[in-house]
């Protein structure tokens, strides 16, 4: 579900930033602060340690 504010456009741009920031993230804990439809927590899941919603 789409909504203005959601960062779905935005996602890829996101998660290359949050690589680049952070580095390797296979043993990080990812939470996404007002997660709304979580679309960042979503698309890390698999490339994370743990991935947190935070609503």
């Amino acid at each position: 579900m789409n909504y203005i504010g959601s960062k779905n456009k935005l996602s890829s741009f996101v998660i290359s930033t949050i690589k680049e920031t952070v580095g390797c993230l296979d043993d990080k804990v990812f939470a996404e602060l007002f997660a709304g439809t979580g679309i960042i927590s979503r698309a890390l899941k698999d490339q994370v340690k743990k991935s947190l919603l935070m609503i």
